[in-house]
């Protein structure tokens, strides 16, 4: 039986696809170690790597990949012949960068810049906070809260608002019920136009392409010199796909300048995920769209709902430090109601309410009965049975075995007993007398 090699299947076309790539990739080897033995100074990119020597364009012939060594003084004068050929405005750019290169010694020279707090260390003036939460989950209520606070000086989440400043409001999604139900609810249904604007296209907008759209948010801003503008919500501000990384860095650029150039924090809700089963933890990653809706954001929050009327707010970024050492485990806990809005602290739990009543119905009957079991403490309260097995584990009482029954009591408890030694005869619920002798817990 004859057997055929790799290349004359090769000239005959009967390789197999990987058979074909295989001598392909040991062609080009062979070449290359061809070529450098030739040629010296020609370096092949891969053996490049971390030496240090400048890239060139590729050479031009039968095998690609390798770069030429270029000499920096030579390159130098090109530079120089290029920046002559500059406008003004190019040369102007070109200077202001050049001037940027500075020591850390000139660096740390430099005067220390105005900080602004509108809302203490979380929302500085020229920062992006970056608002994420998924849909009715609240953010934008608490945009609104924020906001208000601001503009009064008022306190949200032990933070004090500065006051005496101005709103822009841009709503790309919500209806005009949804919009003055959510005013109504935060109590800025009375604010003049002086204070706050309010800035309604629930079409949405197209930022990153739309020339008019662009100039029209601009001249409201150039306008209004506002100290907080609200952009809601964040996929609703752009034409191109937000999980793509271009179309994003591009609306976040147009954003992140306009923040610079006039001076206004900028804060943007965002959805997220939906979140599925209790054990699912919230992350940054939960975010919708491309990592480049987040770069930039001084601060990056998370709501989260875990039932009506109880919430989580999770810190998830914070570039400046500020807010690292108020955040426990980077989340607090909230409660949230249509009056007061969110507020920090969780609410009570109605099952640890009726836990607690439980064991007090627990503890007063054994105060007044010592020696009962589970049955006599389930007809004295009325309770059931894994309701008093509940209490009792709590409780962790004084335990003795009377016959096949199990009895509990208080330590230090005396009820209705007779007798004063250390075994003593106590009445029983039933009428009874049962024996019950003190026995220290079990460590």
């Amino acid at each position: 039986m004859s057997t055929t090699t790799k290349r004359e299947r090769m000239e005959e076309g009967r390789a197999s696809e990987g058979e074909r790539n295989h001598l392909a990739n040991r062609d080009t080897r062979r070449d290359l170690r061809d070529l450098q033995d030739a040629e010296p100074d020609r370096v092949p990119v891969r053996s490049q790597r971390g030496s240090g020597a400048d890239p060139a364009p590729p050479v031009d012939g039968p095998v690609s990949g390798y770069l030429e060594r270029v000499d920096p003084k030579k390159r130098l004068k090109e530079l120089e012949e290029i920046v002559e050929d500059f406008g003004p405005a190019e040369r102007k750019r070109y200077n202001e960068l050049l001037d940027r290169a500075m020591s850390p010694q000139e660096i740390m020279a430099l005067p220390d810049l105005p900080v602004t707090e509108l809302l203490g260390p979380l929302v500085v003036k020229g920062n992006r906070i970056m608002l994420g939460a998924t849909k009715g989950h609240g953010k934008t209520s608490m945009a609104l809260q924020m906001v208000k606070a601001i503009l009064f000086g008022e306190e949200f989440l032990g933070f004090e608002g500065i006051g005496d400043t101005r709103a822009l409001i841009i709503d790309a999604e919500q209806k005009q019920r949804t919009i003055k139900r959510r005013i109504a609810e935060a109590g800025l249904e009375d604010v003049p136009r002086d204070i706050m604007m309010y800035y309604r296209v629930p079409e949405g907008l197209s930022l990153d392409k739309d020339k008019a759209e662009q100039a029209a948010i601009e001249m409201l801003l150039a306008k209004g010199a506002y100290d907080i503008v609200v952009f809601d919500p964040l996929y609703m501000l752009g034409e191109g796909d937000t999980k793509d990384d271009l179309d994003a860095n591009r609306l976040m650029k147009i954003l992140d300048e306009w923040r610079r150039k006039y001076d206004f924090a900028l804060l943007m809700p965002a959805h997220t995920r939906k979140t599925g089963a209790d054990r699912y933890r919230f992350t940054m990653n939960d975010f919708f769209g491309s990592t480049a809706l987040l770069r930039n954001a001084e601060q990056v929050l998370g709501l989260e709902k875990k039932k009506y009327g109880q919430a989580r707010l999770h810190l998830f970024a914070d570039r400046d430090g500020d807010l690292g050492e108020m955040f426990r485990d980077d989340v607090w806990d909230l409660r949230f109601d249509r009056d007061e809005g969110f507020e920090r602290g969780s609410k009570p739990d109605a099952r640890k309410e009726r836990s607690k009543g439980s064991r007090r119905k627990v503890e007063d009957a054994l105060t007044e009965y010592p020696g009962s079991d589970v049955y006599d403490l389930m007809r004295l309260t009325g309770l059931s049975r894994p309701t008093v097995d509940r209490a009792i584990s709590e409780m962790n009482p004084l335990k003795d075995r009377v016959g096949k029954r199990l009895v509990y009591r208080l330590d230090g408890a005396s009820g209705r007993s007779e007798g004063s030694s250390s075994s003593s005869s106590s009445s029983s619920p039933k009428g009874g007398k049962v024996l019950v002798k003190k026995v220290e817990p079990s460590p």
